[in-house]
């Protein structure tokens, strides 16, 4: 359902930020920081927020009005 969809996408937020904090220790180009990661799953919680309230308000001005029949 819905909630499965949300965890996936944070866990893969996570898993991403993860590798990048990563490579950026290995390759000594910036430090390794529990904030970052933490902030990028906060914002793709917000993201998936953002795009499920728009997603509603605009579902009833994408679809056609349907014409009466006479």
């Amino acid at each position: 359902g819905a909630k499965r969809k949300l965890f996936h996408i944070l866990l893969g937020s996570a898993a991403l930020c993860l590798v990048l904090e990563v490579l950026q220790m290995l390759l000594r180009r910036g430090s390794f920081d529990v904030d970052d990661i933490i902030l990028s799953v906060f914002g793709a919680f917000l993201g998936v927020f953002a795009l499920r309230l728009v997603s509603n308000i605009t579902s009833g001005t994408l679809q056609k009005p349907e014409r009466a029949r006479s």
